[in-house]
């Protein structure tokens, strides 16, 4: 009645002589299989006797495609538990191990190598024919494995003692060969579903990369001087009806949106204030980014992801002399000039400002239900500055004299062969705009926002729409100036005023959005 386990060492051809030619050599090597080994957890350690492999593991999967013909003893520990079991890699076969501490069991997958009517083992047929075929068998034999248990189930007298045995051998033979079916479909499919994803991400980088050169190209031509602007109005039409996009009754600007796979054009809304005053607002796509700076200031921190779930309208440019001028009959700039933004406004200014704009529309053409000019929210702001980039400018990780107007360093000033800085306020527009269409987002004046000022907000603030509530000592101000170095108009940097402060480098933009009381709600 003992039982005695007798373990043999593996057979394993070796060279004659050292004089071993490479092609005896060679066809010795490729007595070899393939061994993979899959846990749950993923995160163990795993050893094989035999291999000398004392590992950690943190992947879906430890595969060894090179692993000589023999038998072997694997020991894995996860979870404060040890399972072990010896296995046995054969020639050019595939042996798959799922060591499940969840459940305290092993199951072994052996895979011949040969192709078969199931499509369990490698084949060179195409995925979708290997499912197809795996799944006629898998139906074969679950439908026997239905009568052999209707079978073990029935009151029939007539079955002896060794017929009931070889169904119940039968069953678990079937049982278990239905299980490797289904892992081994399971993992098929898997496989289609990467290759059709990878499929579709590397259609959807073409596409991004040919627009990218098209769009490009009509950039450099709407540039051209010397090209008329019937020529200009041609290209843009082709351009867009070739992407699927409405080019509309003028040039425009158009961006890619990586989750439809296409362009859009961004939208600009020209709204008029007086016969000759107008003010520009472009529409802005909620969006998910990464809010904050590991290299900035300590409020920078921590950097965290914030998602801005509706869509805003955002002024193109600061607010401009003029405008303020028409909307509250006064200027209190420090520099003069109606196309330079208006300053020396506190936050009371600007709110005054948006009020008195909603009270106009109200009047008139009216506003948008749920939506009404305001200063942005910190994260819009930033949203928008950064345009999709995560760099420290939206134009990358420095800023030049071409970009912005800053003060510039000595280094700068040397470079641009200046030798004596502005240090005031310019026109807005007389840089690019970002790549979303809003122009002076860094330098020019700080602008205001909407939320009060606190230093540790970025550590408790809500992943949707964060808007800091709770009242403090400062408001929040965000983009830079004439006056400050580059380092102050990173897309990330925030600066804090008291809200009554009225100084010739601060202004702001207006925002159309939803109200206040709509947005997120503060995270205490």
């Amino acid at each position: 009645g003992d039982v005695h386990l007798f373990r043999v060492p593996p057979f394993r051809e070796r060279a004659p002589a050292p004089q071993t030619d490479k092609n005896e050599a060679s066809a010795i090597s490729q007595h070899t299989g393939t061994l993979v080994i899959r846990t749950l957890p993923v995160e163990c350690r795993f050893r094989i006797e035999g291999l000398g492999i004392d590992s950690e593991k943190s992947s879906t999967e430890w595969r060894n495609t090179n692993v000589p013909a023999g038998n072997y003893d694997v020991e894995v520990t996860a979870l404060g538990r040890v399972l072990k079991q010896a296995v046995t890699v054969s020639e050019n076969a595939t042996v798959e191990m799922l060591f499940n501490f969840l459940r305290r069991e092993v199951k072994v997958y052996a895979d011949t190598g040969k192709k078969n009517a199931a499509g369990d083992g490698k084949s060179d047929l195409p995925l979708l024919e290997q499912i197809r075929t795996g799944e006629k068998a898998l139906a074969a034999v679950e439908a026997e494995l239905k009568q052999v248990r209707q079978l073990l189930k029935s009151e029939e007298q007539n079955i002896t003692m060794k017929q009931l045995r070889t169904l119940v051998a039968r069953r678990d033979e079937l049982d278990h060969k239905a299980q490797r079916y289904r892992y081994r479909l399971q993992v098929l499919k898997q496989r289609v579903e990467l290759e059709k994803k990878g499929i579709q991400e590397e259609e959807a980088r073409r596409r991004h990369k040919e627009f990218a050169r098209e769009y490009a190209e009509f950039r450099q031509l709407e540039k051209d001087p010397d090209v008329g602007q019937n020529l200009k109005l041609k290209a843009w039409n082709q351009l867009c009806r070739k992407w699927g996009v409405d080019p509309g009754d003028r040039l425009g600007r158009l961006l890619w949106d990586d989750e439809t796979g296409k362009p859009y054009k961004v939208l600009v809304y020209s709204m008029s204030l007086a016969p000759d005053v107008s003010m520009e607002l472009v529409r802005i796509k909620g969006g998910t980014f990464r809010m904050g700076s590991d290299e900035g200031d300590g409020d920078e921190k921590p950097v965290h992801d914030v998602t801005i779930t509706h869509t805003f309208w955002m002024g193109k440019y600061e607010v401009t002399q003029a405008q303020y001028q028409t909307v509250m009959g006064k200027n209190p700039s420090f520099f003069s000039g109606e196309n330079r933004p208006v300053e020396t406004v506190s936050w009371y200014d600007a709110q005054a400002f948006c009020e008195k704009l909603n009270d106009i529309l109200r009047r008139g053409r009216g506003l948008p239900k749920g939506y009404e000019f305001r200063l942005p929210t910190e994260a819009e702001w930033e949203y928008a500055c950064r345009a999709g980039s995560s760099t420290p400018f939206s134009f990358g990780t420095v800023l030049d004299l071409s970009e912005a107007n800053f003060e510039p360093s000595r280094e700068q000033l040397r470079e641009f062969g200046i030798t004596k800085t502005q240090r005031e306020t310019l026109p807005v527009g007389s840089f690019k705009a970002n790549n979303w269409d809003l122009c002076d987002m860094h330098g020019n004046v700080w602008e205001w926002c909407l939320d009060w000022y606190d230093r540790e907000y970025y550590a408790r603030s809500p992943g949707l729409d964060p808007f800091n509530r709770r009242p403090s000592d400062s408001r929040v101000c965000r983009g830079g100036s004439y006056a400050h170095p580059a380092s102050f108009s990173r897309s990330a940097n925030r600066k804090y005023l008291e809200p009554r402060q009225a100084i010739h480098m601060l202004g702001f933009r207006v925002v159309l959005g939803p109200v206040p009381g709509e947005l997120g709600p503060d995270a205490e």
